[in-house]
């Protein structure tokens, strides 16, 4: 509930604030970008704790360039090395074989 409220207040900075000032975000992808997908992703005291350190490293002094969310690896499932070894030609584990027609 709290995290629908903190991203209804960021889509509406973006629609309504945004466009009023000038863009000068140092960073890709702003820091507005940056923290719906803060919001969407993690939980919002994860989240809150990355949009603020974001936001106080924009200032002349601080970073620029190239920065994403980064991406909580808890909801992902490794492959066991066993298995990658029995066949190691045949990979049934990848995004792009679940994803290719050609590859059966």
């Amino acid at each position: 509930m709290f995290t629908k409220f903190l991203q209804f207040f960021v889509k509406f900075y973006q629609k309504a604030i945004s466009p009023l000032i000038l863009a000068r975000c140092r960073y890709y992808p702003t820091c507005s970008a940056y923290a719906y997908t803060a919001l969407t992703i993690h939980t919002a005291p994860k989240a809150l704790m990355l949009i603020t350190k974001r936001v106080l490293s924009c200032h002349p002094f601080g970073g620029y360039g190239v920065d994403f969310v980064p991406v909580p690896l808890y909801r992902y499932t490794f492959v066991p090395a066993i298995v990658l070894h029995r066949h190691p030609l045949k990979d049934r584990h990848s995004y792009q074989v679940h994803q290719s027609h050609l590859v059966k």
